[in-house]
């Protein structure tokens, strides 16, 4: 993005490895429409986990797994440092971690295989066998009620302590009574409430204490008329008994308990680029691409999202033309920040940008190339290198920002085999 108005504003460039992924637990990266699953019960499982994006306890907490010394390490970033880590409980690679609500347990997935670790290294591992690969999940960190479906359509569902502990699971098939189709999207509400679409036009509301005490689903039924196929739910963190519904020609806003709808957004005509469930949940369109001789081509990005009141909002932002890969909004702080994909075999890098929703001014800019893994919070943008010794940097969202840098810190862990 150049504004001409911003010809000033400091450049900060990362030179770290490819951007892999971020902290954002709970977003689809962009790709809202349904994958190809027996049973689609939300996102995909990360290698980041962020205090911010995730709601927990501490914003500044970012925690990540590292590949070379095969651990979960845990960093803060006011002080920034590496703050505690922990062996991973299987010998693969790419395996991915949720964080609860206060940091007190991870979930680890790899492949097949799940394990619940507790901080104090205590882990079980595959409380429920699931016979396929692990592809989706639903979790709410504050009820610890966790569901893992994998690649058979086969479904866990996990009630956990505060402490990491299971108190009680089950697993189920993907056949769910009133069901006519598969799973398409899901998610978990505070409560222990998992939200399943299923049928057209409505959704199924799973109370996963109840279900796992009678070893069968526990379901109450929510009519969404003209919703059609629904292939997005999020939950609405300040708003508990709310969530967003993504049908094929209308975004809702839904009262959980009534079921009543409370608002509507068409969205038939609109180029919806990305569903995000990150902080304050929403969607993203294009509003059009104006042209500026001077500066090239503009697009008007439009963020619509649920305000207290139970009705549609949206936020405009001119920005550059290109894909909106992840995106976090923070209604109460005003602000936004998205980063965008690379293109063109990396000649146009990915960029983290903020803007001020008010009015739409750009409050900073970080161009990231070859980039390592990232997280956001308020203050910071995080980004760990694919280091074996450990390399790390924390940047400021300012214009004269300059990265702090810690690294060396998998030397030590590396000696005693990652312990």
């Amino acid at each position: 993005m150049h504004f001409n108005s911003m010809r000033d504003f400091k450049q900060i460039t990362i030179g770290l490895l490819t951007l892999i992924a971020s902290g954002c637990a709970g977003s689809d990266a962009g790709n809202y429409q349904a994958k190809t699953m027996i049973a689609r019960l939300g996102p995909e499982p990360t290698l980041f986990a962020s205090g911010y994006t995730t709601s927990a306890v501490s914003e500044n907490l970012v925690v990540t797994i590292d590949e070379p010394t095969r651990t979960v390490q845990e960093f803060t970033l006011e002080p920034f440092a590496l703050n505690a880590s922990w062996p991973l409980p299987f010998d693969t690679r790419g395996q991915k971690l949720m964080m609860s609500h206060d940091a007190g347990y991870f979930v680890i997935v790899s492949g097949a295989d799940y394990a619940v670790m507790r901080r104090d290294g205590h882990t079980t591992i595959n409380p429920v066998e699931l016979p396929g690969t692990i592809n989706t999940y639903s979790y709410d960190a504050r009820s610890h009620a966790l569901a893992l479906s994998d690649s058979y359509g086969s479904i866990a569902l996990l009630a956990l302590t505060p402490d990491g502990d299971v108190a009680s699971q089950w697993i189920s098939g993907p056949l769910i009574a009133g069901a006519t189709t598969a799973i398409s999207a899901g998610v978990m509400l505070q409560g222990a409430r998992l939200v399943l679409a299923t049928n057209p036009n409505e959704v199924l509301i799973a109370d996963l204490t109840a279900t796992i005490a009678a070893q069968a689903w526990q379901t109450r039924k929510i009519p969404l008329e003209g919703a059609g196929k629904i292939t997005w739910l999020a939950a609405i963190p300040s708003q508990p008994g709310r969530m967003l519904v993504l049908g094929a020609t209308r975004l809702m806003i839904v009262d959980v308990d009534s079921g009543a709808v409370l608002d509507e957004l068409p969205t038939e005509g609109k180029n919806v680029v990305g569903a995000f469930r990150d902080l304050d949940p929403h969607i993203v369109t294009l509003a059009g691409t104006p042209s500026d001789a001077g500066s090239g081509t503009r697009t008007v990005v439009q963020i619509h999202y649920a305000t207290a009141e139970g009705r549609f909002a949206a936020a405009s932002v001119l920005a550059a033309g290109r894909n909106v890969a992840e995106s976090w909004l923070d209604v109460a702080r005003g602000m936004v920040t998205y980063r965008t994909g690379s293109e063109a075999g990396g000649l146009h890098p990915s960029e983290v940008l903020r803007y001020r929703l008010s009015d739409s001014l750009l409050t900073a800019r970080i161009l990231l190339v070859n980039a390592g893994s990232t997280a956001v919070t308020p203050g910071w943008l995080f980004s760990r290198q694919d280091s074996a010794l450990g390399r790390a940097e924390r940047l400021a969202f300012s214009r004269t920002a300059v990265p702090t840098v810690i690294e060396g810190y998998n030397i030590p862990l590396l000696a005693d085999g990652g312990k």
